[in-house]
């Protein structure tokens, strides 16, 4: 349903009632939302779960602006060896939470960087805040520059004590 916002910035949470397709049955964690700017693209929304207790499609997103449920199924061709781990991969990857390291290849056994493991919690958690200033070590263009700056702003890392971030150092 259409409706009237005052903000565009506010969140709020929306549900709404989702019937899988067969095909869809045992891999609803593959069932995603998307939004539709005002160019015509489609971007995944990565808070949409769905809820088959409920049967509901659930998310969080701003009011004024056009959404799709899709069942989008993302799979790399090198993790054949990490079957313990494909369903997550595969999920992570739907909701375009992870992209790999190319279009089919996740690199599974690649060390992650301190600056990817914090943009995976950005996207992860959906979480939002102000972007405008990084770390020391981290330039405006840096496909993780706002995702640092959030969880800067945010409390959720301090970074080094001279104001750097290391995200190229890996995770230990």
């Amino acid at each position: 349903k259409e409706a009237v916002w005052n903000s565009s910035d506010m969140r709020v949470k929306v549900s709404l009632p989702y019937t899988p397709q067969s095909e869809e049955r045992g891999k609803e964690g593959h069932i995603t939302i998307h939004s539709l700017n005002s160019l015509g693209i489609l971007t995944v929304v990565p808070s949409g779960r769905y809820n088959a207790a409920t049967g509901m499609v659930s998310f969080t997103g701003i009011l004024s602006g056009t959404y799709s449920i899709t069942f989008t199924e993302k799979t790399f061709r090198d993790i054949g060896k990490f079957e313990w781990a494909r369903n997550a991969i595969e999920v992570l990857g739907s909701k375009g939470i992870i992209n790999g390291m190319t279009e089919d290849q996740f690199v599974p056994q690649a060390e992650v960087k301190r600056g990817d493991f914090v943009l995976l919690l950005i996207k992860a958690f959906g979480l939002e805040g102000d972007s405008a200033e990084s770390f020391t070590d981290v330039q405006p263009g840096d496909y993780r520059y706002e995702a640092l700056a959030m969880a800067k702003q945010l409390g959720i890392t301090t970074g080094r004590p001279d104001g750097s971030f290391d995200p190229n150092a890996s995770v230990t």
